[in-house]
């Protein structure tokens, strides 16, 4: 079996490897502990499995039926619509059992008000630094909707999301954007990162090429932004505009805390993590002594 300090060496080897596998795993990981050990209380088992639970699955989704997820996701795909942290769970199973676009369409109008209502709650949740001026946007275009005013609402959407891409992502042109979500997909997705690339996946759908949109899409940014179609700017879009923005910066509000702690998706967040994780070594080895992993030199922030 060998000693224990043999055992502890072996640990420690599959332990950097595992980080090397799944750098924003462990990144997760310590964002998790970090919180738990800010604590003052101590929390229940069921507590501490809760909150682990609330890292990896967005709260809207924790009432769906088994296997309304796959189908959520589905949608997403498809349509672009964003089902992860908005709207509460019986609007997405209304939206995923919708038996066509104008079915869905009208799904979403129905619930407009509770829709509006989930948006501001999450609206309220993004509160990392680099977001203020992006949710004040957003922030904006939701009351744009409520005032009746949807194709402004729409169209101030669609420039929010350029935003998302461009400036936190950091994406220069939107077909990189599109080639790098499309290479992460849902299905390869591990329990670490899969509702990131759930965000990623509508975010796609909502910046195709016109021309490349299947039958079930709706909203379009470029399309939002280069054009007052009648086609396009429709009050059902421009919901399905907000819900996408909403979510995506309600999920760049947990991708950027976790960049802090070592791993980015996107060139933009890379960098931002390589910072973070570089101003945190010192405080990290003090804390760990001689048995410290630093998350790699991290080579998925390529």
């Amino acid at each position: 079996m060998g000693t224990i300090p043999d055992l502890t060496r072996r640990f420690h080897r599959w332990l950097g490897g595992w980080i090397e596998r799944n750098p924003e795993g462990a990144a997760r990981i310590a964002l998790w502990v970090e919180e738990q050990t800010e604590r003052s209380e101590e929390a229940a088992p069921i507590d501490l499995l809760k909150s682990f639970f609330e890292g990896l699955v967005p709260r809207n989704w924790w009432p769906l039926q088994v296997g309304m997820h796959l189908q959520a996701q589905s949608v997403m795909t498809e349509s672009g619509v964003c089902l992860v942290w908005v709207p509460p769970a019986p609007t997405v199973e209304a939206i995923v059992c919708a038996s066509s676009k104008e079915d869905r369409d009208r799904v979403l109008l129905a619930n407009a008000e509770t829709i509006l209502g989930a948006l501001d709650q999450v609206l309220g949740e993004a509160t990392h630094s680099e977001l203020v001026t992006t949710v004040d946007a957003a922030r904006e275009a939701v009351a744009i909707y409520r005032g009746g005013h949807t194709r402004g609402a729409q169209t101030l959407a669609a420039a929010t999301l350029g935003e998302v891409v461009e400036g936190h992502f950091g994406f220069e042109k939107f077909s990189v954007a599109r080639r790098a979500f499309e290479n992460e997909q849902t299905c390869d997705a591990g329990l670490w990162s899969y509702r990131r690339v759930a965000i990623q996946t509508a975010i796609r759908a909502a910046i195709l090429r016109s021309e490349e949109q299947g039958s079930a899409a709706g909203f379009n940014r470029h399309l939002s932004v280069h054009g007052v179609s009648g086609d396009q700017f429709t009050p059902a879009h421009a919901l399905a505009g907000l819900m996408l923005v909403v979510g995506a910066l309600r999920e760049l509000h947990e991708i950027y805390r976790v960049a802090e702690r070592g791993f980015g998706p996107s060139p933009r967040l890379g960098r931002h993590a390589h910072d973070a994780l570089q101003r945190r070594i010192p405080t990290i080895n003090e804390e760990l002594g001689e048995l410290s992993v630093v998350p790699g030199e991290l080579r998925a922030i390529r």
